[in-house]
């Protein structure tokens, strides 16, 4: 019983110690320009997730695809009619052709209330491996 259990601990821990260490592999994409219709879709998307903005201020787009979606990071802020913080942060998305030629943005925003940090550091590591980044310097 005792060979079973130190067998069974063992794949365990070896499963765990190749999972610790599997390599993330970049999806092949090229990078391509958005549209002025594109970019509007994605930045109406991004504003539903802000709460009462009045104003908004995007940094650069950057967009790749894999021939099938094409994949959009990037950073955003927005302000409430007091200039208080409403919302925004990095995000990375997906943008798909609809039915009847409508595109459709769907956004994974981080707020910017935690501040810099593993979060900001994830959405740029998931950036890198669709083709894309956080542009630096920001428009």
């Amino acid at each position: 019983m005792y060979s079973r259990l130190f067998a069974l601990l063992s794949v365990v821990l070896l499963c765990s110690c190749v999972m610790e260490h599997e390599q993330e592999v970049p999806l092949i994409t090229r990078p391509v320009s958005l549209s002025r219709t594109q970019v509007a879709v994605i930045k109406g998307e991004l504003i539903k997730t802000t709460k009462n903005a009045v104003s908004e201020w995007f940094g650069k787009m950057s967009a790749a695809t894999d021939g099938t979606h094409i994949y959009v990071c990037g950073m955003f802020k927005a302000d409430t009619s007091t200039g208080d913080d409403a919302g925004g942060g990095f995000y990375f998305g997906t943008l798909t052709e609809g039915n009847g030629g409508a595109y459709l943005f769907s956004p994974v925003v981080y707020s910017y209330s935690a501040g810099y940090g593993r979060t900001q550091e994830g959405i740029m590591r998931i950036c890198s491996l669709h083709g894309t980044q956080i542009e630096f310097p920001l428009e």
